[in-house]
């Protein structure tokens, strides 16, 4: 059986190593952190910033007061 190790468990890492385990290698996963996909789960910057002002028609803002 072939080894191979895959770099990252984030989402693609994982489903790459499990892809990879069906098709009946020996797969070894290898990330920085403890578990696989934790920064998954963190909120990003994006995430943080407030809604964006309400525009009317083709992205011109309303004329409405």
């Amino acid at each position: 059986m072939k080894s191979i190790a895959v770099i990252g468990a984030g989402i693609t890492g994982v489903t790459t190593a499990s892809s990879l385990t069906d098709r009946g290698y020996d797969v070894t996963l290898f990330d920085l952190i403890r578990y696989a996909a934790m920064q998954t789960s963190l909120p990003t910057a994006d995430s943080c910033q407030p809604p964006m002002p309400r525009r009317g028609t083709a992205g011109r803002p309303s004329s409405r007061g």
